[in-house]
């Protein structure tokens, strides 16, 4: 039983109603239990605005309630209860203290599997504050359904394969030369989302960038040559740049997926489909 529930029966066994007759109000500010007097007022044929004002002034001082409703306030035909913090509290480190590692937790989700999405990032980019976000709450999401009873899959799914790739690529020796000494023991994941950035720039400059970087495109969707090869080298570094990442973070996915391993897939199906008219 929550704490909200304990309050709620000493305040229905105070005012002799039952327990189902309360609900949350939908504002905090508005209290913490309210009690709506419209069935109260059909039975006695009065305003149930009138009824909730007796109600009020006949219990904001009950020597019941004291200790656990701070403050009483009708609101229209709605009586509000403003518990005590004290009780809150009070109640709220017993249950810390009883329940231990276990506390908040219960079994609402009866091992129901879900599967999670997140930190969906971009090899050959740097992770940068945004992603942080997203790691973050998908993270906070696996954790409370995890806690509430479900089997949580964390998975993330990430784009290994596309323009971006080849970006960096294109710009990738050239990006090197310009640092320089500058390169020396920085994480080749981090310098990769540098040159992504530079190569952003620079094919804004250049009139031929477009076609080389569809050239260098080309070549990846072929999986062969130079260019592929590089790809399999930078892609491991970006790999294990989010894998520290997670580390760092303590976070754990059940399955990491990668366009690169499923783009075939994804151009056969829709092949399939366009022979089908769809």
């Amino acid at each position: 039983m929550t704490i909200l529930e304990k309050a709620k029966e000493v305040v229905a066994a105070t005012l002799e109603v039952a327990i189902n007759d309360f609900s949350y109000p939908p504002q905090t500010e508005l209290g913490d239990l309210s009690l709506a007097c419209f069935i109260m007022a059909k039975k006695s044929k009065r305003n149930p605005v009138l009824v909730a004002k007796d109600l009020e002034e006949q219990y904001k001082n009950s020597p019941q309630l004291k200790g656990v409703v701070k403050e009483i306030t009708a609101a229209g035909a709605y009586l509000n209860f403003f518990l005590e913090p004290e009780y809150l509290a009070k109640n709220l480190l017993k249950e810390i203290k009883t329940g231990k590692d276990k506390f908040g937790q219960n079994n609402s989700g009866a091992k129901q599997s879900i599967m999670i999405e997140y930190s969906n990032g971009n090899t050959h980019k740097e992770y940068h504050v945004g992603h942080l976000r997203n790691i973050c709450y998908g993270e906070a999401v696996a954790r409370l359904l995890s806690a509430n009873g479900y089997k949580v899959i964390p998975v993330s799914y990430i784009n290994d394969f596309g323009i971006h790739v080849a970006k960096t690529l294109w710009f990738w020796d050239d990006y090197l030369r310009r640092i320089g000494e500058a390169a020396k023991g920085l994480d080749k994941g981090y310098l990769l989302g540098k040159c992504y950035s530079a190569a952003s720039q620079k094919i804004a400059e250049y009139d031929k960038a477009k076609v080389e970087v569809a050239e260098v495109m080309k070549a990846l969707e072929g999986r062969t040559g130079k260019m592929y090869k590089l790809w399999q080298t930078t892609r491991k570094w970006s790999v294990d740049y989010f894998a520290r990442v997670y580390k760092d973070l303590g976070v754990n996915f059940k399955d990491i997926f990668y366009e690169s391993e499923f783009i075939d897939q994804g151009l056969k199906i829709v092949a399939d489909l366009l022979k089908k008219g769809i």
